[in-house]
């Protein structure tokens, strides 16, 4: 394959990965309609909301994230999706946390446990957090948010058919492609030259 084939090869692939790593199975993941539209609560209610800025924290990107103070147990975070039985997924989410406090983000797949920040959550800046797990068809996330009695903070929550990777994996993919096509490029000059 020659140079021209290599690069075209690549652009395909990498056009291919943006649109299917774009996609989100949740609706208003982050939460850019303002309010929990698309989700529904369980458990303590109180202190947690959608807003553009409270505590020192902002949105991760777009304007608007969830700020979580629940005391006394975990405010649940609700949402159910349609998937692919017996197919991957990637969930993440992003958590930005001020390590007071009692503070955990628990996140669940149909009721199982599948990862625990916290008890505190860190002080840190918004960190991305994933876990995958295998869909049945039909399958449910819950966030379980606390801090008691302080806020942290929760954005850009997404799930997405897994095994797909992310841009910069791409695009580094592609320019070592383009490095092995030069490589040859200069072997075949080189050989003609020297024959």
């Amino acid at each position: 394959m020659n140079l021209k084939g290599l690069v075209g090869a690549a652009a395909v692939m990498a056009a291919a990965a943006t649109g299917a790593h774009a996609s989100n199975l949740l609706v208003n993941g982050s939460f850019e309609t303002g309010d929990l539209s698309g989700w529904y609560n369980t458990g303590n209610s109180d202190h947690t909301f959608v807003t553009p800025g409270f505590g020192g924290y902002g949105p991760q990107d777009g304007s608007y994230f969830v700020a979580f103070g629940a005391v006394g147990g975990d405010y649940g975070l609700n949402q159910g999706f349609a998937d692919v039985a017996g197919q991957t997924y990637t969930v993440s989410y992003y958590v930005a946390g001020n390590g007071t406090g009692f503070s955990d983000v628990n996140a669940y797949i149909d009721g199982t446990l599948e990862q625990t920040i916290g008890s505190p959550v860190p002080a840190q800046p918004y960190t991305r957090y994933s876990f995958t797990f295998v869909g049945t068809g039909a399958d449910l996330l819950t966030l379980g948010l606390r801090n008691d009695p302080s806020y942290d903070a929760l954005d850009n929550v997404s799930i997405s058919a897994g095994g797909v990777p992310e841009p910069a994996t791409w695009a580094v993919m592609l320019l070592g492609i383009l490095g092995v096509g030069a490589q040859l490029r200069m072997r075949r000059k080189s050989a003609l030259a020297t024959a």
